[in-house]
């Protein structure tokens, strides 16, 4: 009876180091568990962000464009009229020219006919 109770705490001591073990095993493989399913939801909040960041990167691309594409028209706009007014500005220094001279020849006309008045009237 000493040899079967003996026999039992021996089997008992087995089955608790057995049950601790399992324990110390069931703890670790519980941490392992509860940390990947922490990085499982990092993960996720990561694609999220980095979806977010996509998003935000196709629109700014998309305005990029859109004001690339409003300043190229508004340098063929600008471009256009600065051509004009070199045009404007050549029009009228040829209008001035020709102001000036039939200015001066209007002002020759009336010395020549101011002469022959005074010449007409000497004579007569």
């Amino acid at each position: 009876s000493y040899v079967l109770m003996e026999e039992k705490s021996s089997v008992d001591n087995m089955f608790a180091n057995i049950s601790g073990a399992s324990a110390e095993v069931s703890e670790s493989e519980k941490l392992v568990t509860e940390y990947k399913e922490q990085l499982i939801a990092d993960k996720l909040e990561l694609d999220k962000s980095i979806a977010s960041l996509e998003e935000e990167k196709a629109i700014t691309q998309r305005d990029i464009s859109v004001l690339r594409n409003r300043l190229f028209k508004a340098n063929e706009a600008l471009s256009r009229k600065e051509q004009s007014k070199v045009e404007y500005d050549r029009t009228i220094q040829e209008l001035q020219k020709a102001a000036n001279i039939l200015i001066e020849k209007e002002a020759e006309d009336q010395k020549l006919s101011g002469s022959r008045y005074i010449a007409r009237n000497v004579t007569h």
